[in-house]
């Protein structure tokens, strides 16, 4: 092949779409299994080593060499002069995943597919980092490690007992899977690890993967965190909300998000006993929740059937999407595309923070009721989880076409990922470090030894004043006077046993004296 062909083929071509859609799409060297020339690039480096350029820009050149790809995207060929935006909106949401199909390269088209499983669903699902592997678990005990780019089964295994969740730890060779009754951890070939018998039934997991950090909430609102490194239990938090519908963690600085069935969510951290912020988000029970990768921007979902738009920084919100049913799940991609699920249905928007720009993009429909969706990373899929079985769909535009090796690389070898697990090991951040403000350590580094010991008796007050808050006296019968009440009768049942026991010592010892005697 000659240089102008390869020249030609590297190039992002715009096609047009048949039937006469009016559509544009964009396709992405990514979807071709990722290959960068690192040779030319060697070769180029050496010819301009000892060359002085001329050009003002170098630095541009040097930062589109190596983010040489761009995000995919559609577009409409008609002229907004003639049409408002709101029509070609409208179009768009027209658009189908077979009209998508018969403009995508045959690699992107693969990506395109559904797995049917009617007997075993509702389906849970979740990505791993990389993006690479795919794990599912059924209502009715099926878990699957799936690498769906290459569509291998890595393990594949029946409970016979309900899953609830299903998460990947710090990489695809350990998942947890919340069962009917505790939580287990297995490998990538199907064998269990551990049994955490301290989740309890669990309904919801999450995982801090640069803390380790096992995170899970069961029905009567119990919030705990397990070290995955050591096996050691961190914290054992009782909310006092009742039972939780979901939950997930800022990105920014770890604080885990808890949403509740009276309309609150509540922020926690491992170190305090009591939530850190607690806020006023729907008049129900809140049902879905996420939170955008940079930790300033909350969405959540409630049985009001609002999807709500909320600034973490001012805790004030920004805007809010009606429906015609609630949103029972979402999920926010790598480039803030938030897919919201609810019934058979699930809409895409874009943009969805500014509350002009935020209208819908695309949609989909599946044959059974959604429980669960979630963005692929580094690809422009959509994962569903739904009564019937699993379906991937194509979002144009969803994910970061360039992939960062050392957070999370989808084409790495044994020995890359043995050295990416000991450096997260080094790396590890300590549970005592999870705060509301993540810069709070550098005003700690600058204080002097007074004004350390100033905040620590701050803190041993606080934490008195709040003891005496909890078992203050409420009218005559208060939790307080309860409590004394049953050390009282507890003390009497004491006495009473150890004159009962001394009273038999006597017996037998005068027993022995006669026999002997």
């Amino acid at each position: 092949m000659s240089k102008e062909t390869k020249r030609k083929q590297n190039k992002n071509v715009k096609k047009k779409s048949s039937g006469g859609n009016g559509y544009k799409f964009s396709g992405k060297r990514y979807f071709n299994a990722n290959k960068f020339d690192t040779k030319s690039q060697k070769n180029y480096v050496k010819q301009n080593k000892h060359k002085k350029s001329k050009q003002p820009n170098r630095e541009v050149d040097i930062y589109q060499s190596h983010l040489p790809e761009t995000p995919g995207y559609i577009e409409s060929n008609i002229k907004a002069n003639e049409v408002t935006e709101s029509a070609v909106r409208s179009r768009t949401l027209q658009l189908t995943q077979e009209d998508i199909l018969r403009q995508s390269d045959l690699v992107s088209a693969s990506k395109r597919f559904e797995i049917k499983l009617p007997n075993l669903g509702p389906y849970f699902i979740n990505y791993s980092r990389s993006g690479r592997y795919l794990l599912i678990g059924g209502n009715k005990g099926h878990v699957a490690s799936i690498d769906w780019m290459s569509k291998k089964l890595t393990c594949e295994f029946q409970l016979k007992e309900t899953v609830r969740a299903v998460q990947y730890l710090h990489n695809e060779n350990m998942f947890a899977v919340a069962q009917k009754k505790y939580v287990y951890i297995y490998d990538k070939q199907g064998i269990e690890l551990h049994c955490l018998k301290t989740h309890h039934q669990v309904c919801g997991l999450d995982f801090l993967p640069y803390h380790f950090l096992l995170v899970s909430v069961n029905k009567r609102g119990f919030l705990q965190y397990t070290d995955t490194s050591t096996g050691e239990q961190v914290a054992n938090i009782c909310t006092r909300l009742g039972r939780t519908h979901c939950l997930t963690h800022n990105q920014n600085n770890g604080v885990m998000h808890v949403g509740h069935s009276n309309g609150t969510v509540t922020l926690w951290s491992p170190n305090t006993p009591q939530p850190l912020v607690k806020m006023l988000c729907h008049r129900g029970p809140v049902k879905s929740m996420v939170i955008d990768r940079e930790g300033h921007y909350m969405i959540t979902g409630g049985v009001d059937s609002k999807v709500r738009v909320w600034d973490v920084r001012t805790y004030k919100s920004l805007g809010e999407i009606k429906h015609y049913s609630p949103a029972t799940t979402m999920c926010l991609s790598q480039r803030n595309v938030l897919a919201v699920g609810y019934g058979t249905k699930v809409t895409t928007y874009h943009e969805p923070f500014s509350n002009d720009t935020c209208k819908p993009f695309l949609k989909h429909y599946c044959d059974d009721v959604i429980t669960s969706i979630g963005f692929c990373p580094y690809e422009d899929v959509l994962g569903i989880g739904h009564g019937a079985g699993l379906s991937n769909v194509l979002i144009p535009g969803s994910a970061e076409p360039n992939i960062d090796s050392l957070e999370a690389n989808p084409y790495q070898t044994k020995s890359q990922r043995r050295e990416h697990e000991v450096k997260m090991l080094l790396e590890k951040i300590q549970p005592e470090l999870i705060a509301l403000k993540a810069d709070s350590i550098k005003h700690i580094a600058d204080m002097t030894g007074e004004e350390l010991e100033e905040l620590k008796q701050k803190g041993e007050e606080e934490v008195k004043t709040a003891k005496r808050n909890e078992f203050r006296k409420r009218g005559k019968f208060g939790a307080l006077k309860q409590i004394n009440i049953m050390e009282k009768r507890a003390k009497k049942q004491e006495i009473s046993f150890q004159k009962q026991r001394e009273a038999r010592k006597k017996a037998v010892l005068k027993k022995r004296d006669i026999l002997q005697g």
